[in-house]
């Protein structure tokens, strides 16, 4: 008796390594793209909530999710401003393969406009801490929780109690996929 179940768990363990050693997401080098939707909570106070989508497209490596470009368009709940970014996205699990924990990081600018016109182009950098949800060969699925920061100032950004908006901080998170 004691034979079969060391020979169970034996059997047991070695499909378990072989399971989790595979790797179903090909390596090789590639184009690639995805899109992801979310929302953002200010952190300043300013109500400028946000529900945001966003694409983007480039390269993928051993190394590399994604080293490319993307847009997105947020739009505050709470009121008529809009703002657009424009960025370069490195996603990276700093190791070679997929892995299910990464790191999203998209640094570039943010067009931002009022509702009575006035748009101003600032800083936009948005790191965060990835999670792959599903994946296949040719497509992964993942939740990104982070941060944002918009660099929106200048006279025609107030908000709704008079206050100027130097900058808006927010927690972000998007749920995305890869293809």
């Amino acid at each position: 008796m004691k034979k079969i179940i060391l020979a169970a768990l034996t059997a047991i363990l070695a499909w378990g390594n072989t399971a989790f050693a595979r790797d179903p997401e090909p390596v090789n080098r590639a184009f690639t793209w995805g899109a992801d939707v979310g929302g953002s909570v200010d952190m300043e106070g300013h109500d400028m909530s946000t529900l945001d989508i966003d694409a983007y497209f480039g390269y993928r490596g051993p190394w590399l999710q994604i080293a490319g470009i993307g847009a997105g368009i947020n739009m505050p709940v709470d009121n008529s401003y809009r703002t657009f970014p424009i960025y370069g996205i490195v996603r990276t699990s700093f190791a070679k393969g997929p892995r299910p924990v990464f790191a999203d990081v998209r640094v570039g600018c943010v067009i931002n406009e009022t509702p009575d016109g006035e748009t101003s182009c600032n800083l936009y950098c948005s790191p965060g801490i990835g999670f792959r949800l599903a994946y296949g060969k040719t497509y992964a699925s993942y939740l990104i929780v982070g941060y944002m920061y918009n660099g929106m100032r200048g006279k025609g950004y107030i908000d709704d109690r008079n206050k100027e908006i130097k900058g808006l901080s927010a927690a972000v998170i998007r749920l995305g996929l890869r293809f």
